[in-house]
C-alpha cells in the first residue's frame, strides 16, 4: 500500500477549496482539534466529529504521515461551573468524572488517535502570558468585568466564516456588555469573585475566556503556525474566528492554521439536534443501542462535510453493510479449502486510496470495499490460498483507519462459549454430578457439539 502514491487533497474552509496537503515539516503533520466541554455525555454529534477525525488520523498515519494529534479539554467554565453547583459537586471533580466518561465513550467507537489531551487549567500561565501581550501591544482593554479583545484591531475578522463585521453585531455570543468598547469584542478574561474558582493577575482575579485557552495550549504545544485546525462548522463562528484573531495579532503571522477542516452538523428528523429542541442523544446510549462499530461506520458512510440525517434507516443501512464486511472477515479466516481464483487486490486497494486521498472521501472508500466485498463472495468456494490470504491482509489493512471489524470470528466466540460449557462439566463430574454432566453432554450434542472424553482429557469437534 505504501507504494501507492497520489496527491492528498484537503477542503479548506478558510479558502473554500480543495488544497494540496502539504505539511510545513515534511511527512510530519501537526493536528488540532477542539476537544469538548466536560459537564456532561457527548452527544452523537459530537461524536460524529470526533470519529472522523480520529479516522482522518490513523488513515494519514496508514498513508505514511506522523501525526502528533492535540485537542483541548475545557475542564473549568461557566457550564461546569453551574452543574456543579445543581449537583453539589466541586468542579474539578465533575470535570474529571465527565473527561473519564468522555474517554470510556470514544472507546465504543474506537477514537484513540489523539497524542495528547490538554486540560485548560494547566495552561492557566500561558493563557495568562497571552492576555499580558495582548494588553501590551493593545489589541486588548480591561473593562468592568473583564479583560477583551478588541475586534476593530484585526482586520481580518470573519474571513473564516464569511462575514464582514456589519453581519456579525446579532451573532454574538454572549450578551453585550455595558464596557466593552464594541458588541463583537471577546473575553480574554471574565472577573470572578475572589470566593469563586479562579486565579489572581494584575487585571483581576478570573479565570480565562474560551477563545484564549486554545490558542494558549496551541501556542505552548505546536507552535504560532501548525499545519491542521479542526472541529464542528457549529465553531466557525465565533470560536474559531476568535482564536484567529488572537493567534495572528500576537505571532504576526499570515495563518494560525494552514488548513482548516470542519464537519457538517448532525440533524434528528430534520431538525438540529440541540437541549433547547429536546431531541439531545447522548452517544453512549446511541452505542449500546446500535453498537459502536455499527455507529462508527454510520457516521464514516457520509461525506463528513455534509448534514447527516440521524436516522433508523441509515443506520439500518450501515448495519447491514457491516454485516457484509464482517461476515466476508469471518469466513475468509475459517476458509480451509481452496480452488485456483484469484482477486485483483491492488486494484481495489488503488481505488480505495484514490478515493480517500481526495479529502477524506471515507463514503466513497467505504463502496469501494462494499464492491469488493461482492467480489470476493463471487469467488469465494474457488479462491486460492493466496487470494484468501491478499484478501484477509487487505480487509485488515483498511481496518487500520476504518476500526469496524469484531477480530474475533463468530467462530473464535463460539470456541470460547464452547470451552467454558466444557469447564462447567468438568467441575460437575469431578464433584460426581454426573447427571448434570451427561445433560450438558447430550444438550451439546443436539447442538452439533461432539465431546470425546479420554481419561483427564477432553476434546471436542463440530459435527459434519
Amino acid at each position: 500500500m505504501k507504494s501507492i502514491l497520489h496527491i492528498m487533497l484537503v477542503f479548506n474552509t478558510l479558502t473554500r477549496r480543495l488544497e494540496e496537503l502539504r505539511p510545513r515539516d515534511g511527512r510530519r503533520l501537526k493536528i488540532f482539534v477542539c476537544g469538548p466541554t466536560v459537564y456532561d455525555y457527548i452527544h452523537v454529534g459530537n461524536g460524529r466529529t470526533f470519529v472522523f477525525f480520529d479516522a482522518a488520523v490513523k488513515y494519514l498515519r496508514y498513508r505514511g504521515y506522523s501525526v502528533f494529534y492535540l485537542q483541548n479539554i475545557t475542564d473549568l467554565d461557566d457550564k461546569i461551573i453551574n452543574r456543579g453547583k445543581e449537583t453539589g459537586t466541586e468542579p474539578s471533580v465533575l470535570a474529571r468524572k465527565f473527561f473519564e466518561a468522555y474517554l470510556a465513550d470514544l472507546t465504543k467507537v474506537h477514537a484513540d488517535a489523539v497524542s495528547y489531551y490538554a486540560f485548560a487549567t494547566d495552561y492557566i500561565r500561558e493563557i495568562a502570558s497571552q492576555v499580558r501581550r495582548l494588553l501590551r501591544i493593545g489589541a486588548a482593554y480591561v473593562a468592568n468585568d473583564g479583560v477583551y479583545f478588541d475586534i476593530s484591531s484585526f482586520k481580518d475578522y470573519g474571513k473564516l466564516s464569511g462575514q464582514r463585521l456589519d453581519q456579525i453585531m446579532h451573532m454574538v455570543r454572549h450578551e453585550m456588555s455595558s464596557s466593552k468598547r464594541n458588541p463583537e469584542d471577546f473575553a480574554l478574561w471574565k472577573f470572578t469573585d475572589a470566593s469563586e474558582d479562579g486565579w489572581n493577575y494584575k487585571w483581576g482575579h478570573g479565570r480565562p475566556g474560551w477563545h484564549i485557552e486554545d490558542t494558549a495550549i496551541t501556542e505552548e504545544m505546536l507552535g504560532r503556525t501548525y499545519d491542521i485546525h479542526g472541529g464542528g462548522t457549529d465553531l466557525i463562528f465565533p470560536h474559531h474566528e476568535g482564536e484567529i484573531a488572537i493567534m495572528r495579532t500576537l505571532s504576526g503571522n499570515r495563518r494560525l492554521a494552514r488548513y482548516w477542516i470542519h464537519t457538517g452538523m448532525l440533524n434528528i428528523s430534520d431538525k438540529k439536534m440541540a437541549k433547547s429542541e429536546g431531541n439531545m442523544v447522548s452517544l453512549r446510549d446511541a452505542a449500546e443501542k446500535y453498537g459502536g462499530n455499527n455507529l462508527r461506520l454510520f457516521f464514516l458512510s457520509a461525506g463528513y462535510r455534509s448534514e447527516l440525517l440521524f436516522d433508523e434507516s441509515t443506520l439500518h443501512e450501515a448495519a447491514q453493510n457491516l454485516s457484509k464486511i464482517q461476515s466476508l472477515y469471518d469466513r475468509l479466516k475459517q476458509k480451509d479449502s481452496f480452488g485456483s481464483a484469484s482477486i485483483d487486490v491492488p486494484e481495489y486497494k488503488n481505488k480505495l486510496v484514490t478515493a480517500i486521498d481526495k479529502d477524506f472521501d471515507f463514503r466513497s472508500g467505504i463502496m469501494n470495499l462494499l464492491e469488493f466485498v461482492n467480489k470476493v463472495n463471487t469467488e469465494f468456494n474457488n479462491l486460492s490460498e493466496n487470494a484468501c490470504k491478499q484478501c484477509l491482509d487487505f480487509l485488515l489493512e483498511v481496518d487500520l483507519f476504518l476500526c469496524i471489524l469484531n477480530r474475533s470470528s463468530s467462530h473464535e466466540k463460539y470456541d470460547r462459549i464452547i470451552d467454558m460449557i466444557l469447564e462447567i462439566r468438568n467441575m460437575l463430574r469431578r464433584r460426581k454430578e454426573f447427571e448434570q454432566s451427561d445433560k450438558i453432554r447430550s444438550m451439546l450434542s443436539e447442538a452439533g457439539v461432539e465431546i470425546e472424553d479420554t481419561g483427564d482429557k477432553v476434546t471436542w469437534r463440530l459435527k459434519q
